[in-house]
């Protein structure tokens, strides 16, 4: 029967063993990262998106690198390669996937259709699930079509609000832009308490540290 001692050299020598296929997995996925870039530079939009597929496959973390998700803003814009780039962004690149959607739909030129789609699917449930609680509460603020709607969304955002919400909340402070002319308050339900303010400073401080 093998001692404690034994078992523990064991244990730390198949740790090493599983960092070292880690580290493996993590440069085949920088590699292939890499390769999609220049796939990208020679206009292989579908060979690049495979290829990060496959990085992906290797790495989840590589989820998180911005040379992948540049790739990826690029593929979603090209027609032939924008489904496989949304499969990924819906999929396999996780929560920085549901950022990247949010971008591609607010951000000033980029393609209409693009727009569109993720317009969509930040109104879906797979949305829900897959996003932070930061994106969530901020994409729930922007859908909001009454005061009364942001008002009951303040104490989310206070909690998990991140600058995105921040820079979105402060022009709620702004007490004129609506009616005939311009000068009536669209959020003057916002006045009956101090949540705007409360949701500010917390963000603030939170986003501060």
């Amino acid at each position: 029967m093998p001692t404690f001692d034994d078992v523990v050299k064991r244990v730390r020598i198949e740790l090493d063993d599983a960092k070292d296929k880690l580290e493996v997995w993590r440069e085949t996925a920088r590699v292939k990262g890499s390769l999609a870039k220049l796939e990208v530079l020679e206009k292989k939009h579908t060979d690049a998106v495979a290829t990060l597929g496959r990085a992906l496959e290797a790495d989840a973390s590589a989820s998180k690198d911005p040379e992948l998700a540049s790739v990826l803003w690029t593929t979603a814009q090209a027609k032939d390669s924008s489904d496989a780039t949304f499969a990924l962004l819906e999929g396999a690149m996780g929560a920085r996937g549901a950022d990247m959607i949010h971008d591609l739909a607010t951000t000033n030129g980029v393609r209409k259709d693009v727009k569109q789609r993720a317009d969509r699917w930040l109104r879906s449930e797979t949305f829900q699930k897959q996003s932070t609680p930061a994106l969530n509460v901020l994409v729930a603020l922007e859908l909001a079509d009454t005061c009364r709607q942001r008002h009951a969304l303040l104490l989310r955002a206070k909690n998990t609000g991140d600058e995105r919400t921040l820079a979105l909340i402060r022009t709620y402070e702004k007490k004129t832009g609506c009616g005939k002319r311009g000068h009536d308050d669209c959020h003057d339900c916002l006045r009956t308490d101090e949540r705007l303010s409360e949701a500010i400073a917390a963000i603030e401080a939170r986003t501060k540290k």
